[in-house]
């Protein structure tokens, strides 16, 4: 069904390469809704390639002090809260594939996917926490958001802890640029066509969603976002292009390794639903692949 939808929509004009360099401000790529073989073509192609992931947990480092894993969009860190105590969480399920205890040292919003560091001791959770307290560790993750967002720039705001509505105001700052753009030509209210943006940051503080919060203070909230995006564009993307998640990826992580102190650096590339997206929109196909 969505194969028919693209088919009588989608003409993707061009074709992305897989590093491409920053999209200069004001230059936009098109996606016609017109009848094209080719883009189809080029879709179902890379689509193949893209079958749905199971939900089991990937690891993509370990060694004796720590493990980092790929967590899937909608995947809790831990049960508690508001999480139902037969879901699937990622503390848990780790726990158990590995027989041993983990000690979460930093944290994912369960919508959103990508790595995750746990220390295995006691000692490492200590010294890698430590780091993550003094804004030692580097992330960058990957977002699609609403609106062509200038090419480069940085995002700060004072924020307070969403759960204390007096709580102390702290600074928050997050840097950017902007790594494609495409317009659909679909109205939506008075503006006859859409842009979308796909956005690299690089969180500098680490409040609680300051992506997604300090995105939708700029005006470009994420596609996806059910507490901080725009309801019509989420729905288009559902409706359109089958997107039932965050668009938003933690894809790097950066940081001195606990017993060596030897600086690590671990990247993955976004989730196969998360890709699935960009290549409908002509964005990053290559991505696709690990």
């Amino acid at each position: 069904m969505l194969f028919d939808l693209l088919s009588s929509m989608i003409n993707c004009t061009r074709k992305q390469k897989a590093h491409p360099a920053p999209v200069p401000a004001g230059d936009k790529r098109s996606l016609h809704f017109r009848n094209c073989p080719e883009a189809l073509f080029f879709m179902r192609r890379n689509l193949h390639l893209l079958e749905a992931e199971s939900e089991q947990i990937k690891i993509i480092y370990k060694d004796e002090e720590l493990v980092a894993v790929h967590k899937p969009s909608g995947m809790p860190v831990h049960r508690g809260g508001r999480e139902s105590a037969s879901c699937t969480a990622l503390l848990q399920t780790l726990r158990d594939m590995l027989g041993r205890h983990v000690y979460p040292v930093h944290r994912l919003d369960r919508p959103t996917s990508g790595i995750l560091v746990m220390a295995l001791t006691p000692e490492a959770a200590s010294n890698l926490g430590g780091q993550f307290r003094r804004h030692e560790v580097d992330k960058a993750y990957l977002a699609l958001v609403r609106g062509q967002i200038p090419l480069r720039g940085v995002l700060s705001r004072f924020l307070r802890p969403e759960d204390e509505k007096n709580g102390l105001l702290r600074f928050s700052i997050t840097r950017y640029h902007r790594a494609d753009c495409v317009e659909i030509p679909v109205p939506m209210g008075r503006v006859p066509s859409r842009c979308y943006s796909l956005v690299e940051l690089h969180p500098e503080t680490g409040r609680s969603r300051q992506i997604r919060r300090h995105l939708k203070s700029f005006s470009h909230p994420i596609i996806g976002d059910t507490t901080y995006g725009d309801g019509r564009h989420n729905r288009f993307f559902r409706e359109a292009f089958d997107c039932q998640r965050l668009m938003l990826a933690a894809t790097l992580i950066s940081f001195l390794h606990p017993h060596s102190g030897h600086r690590l650096h671990l990247s993955v590339p976004p989730s196969a639903d998360f890709c699935r997206v960009l290549v409908q929109l002509g964005m990053e196909a290559d991505w696709a692949q690990d």
